[in-house]
C-alpha cells in the first residue's frame, strides 16, 4: 500500500500530464506546500499555495454567508489562463492551466486525485 507521500507525489505527476498545464500544487489549507511541479521557473510554489489558500479560505466564508455548504472545488478562469482546484479535508489540489486547459478532463482528473488522498 502506498505510503500518502507517494499517493502524493504519484497525484503531482498524473496532474501534470494534462494538456496546456503550467504547474501543479497540493498545498493544505494553510498554505504551505506538500508537493508541487512547476514548469515556469518564474512561478513560486508558496506563493501561489499562499494565495490559493486565502482564496479558498474567502470561498468559504462566502459559502457559509449564502448557506450553500462546504467548499469542495472551484474554477477561475483569466483573459490567459485558468486555475482548478478540488479541497479534500485539509488538503488543496491546484491546477493552473494555460488557456487550453480542458476544464472537464482536469475537473475530472482532480476529482479521481480526491479519491486518492481520501
Amino acid at each position: 500500500m502506498p505510503t500518502l507521500e507517494e499517493k502524493v507525489e504519484q497525484i503531482v505527476d498524473t496532474l501534470g500530464t494534462l494538456r496546456d498545464v503550467r504547474g501543479v500544487a497540493i498545498a493544505n489549507t494553510d498554505g504551505f506546500v506538500i508537493a508541487s511541479k512547476f514548469f515556469a521557473s518564474d512561478i513560486s510554489d508558496e506563493k501561489f499555495a499562499g494565495m490559493v489558500s486565502e482564496s479558498v479560505s474567502y470561498y468559504k466564508r462566502i459559502m457559509d454567508e449564502v448557506g450553500a455548504g462546504r467548499v469542495k472545488s472551484a474554477i477561475v478562469e483569466g483573459e490567459n489562463g485558468k486555475i482548478a482546484l478540488i479541497v479534500v479535508g485539509d488538503f488543496i489540489v491546484i491546477i493552473l492551466g494555460g488557456p487550453d486547459l480542458n476544464l472537464g478532463l482536469a475537473r475530472s482528473t482532480l476529482q479521481e486525485a480526491a479519491k486518492d488522498l481520501e
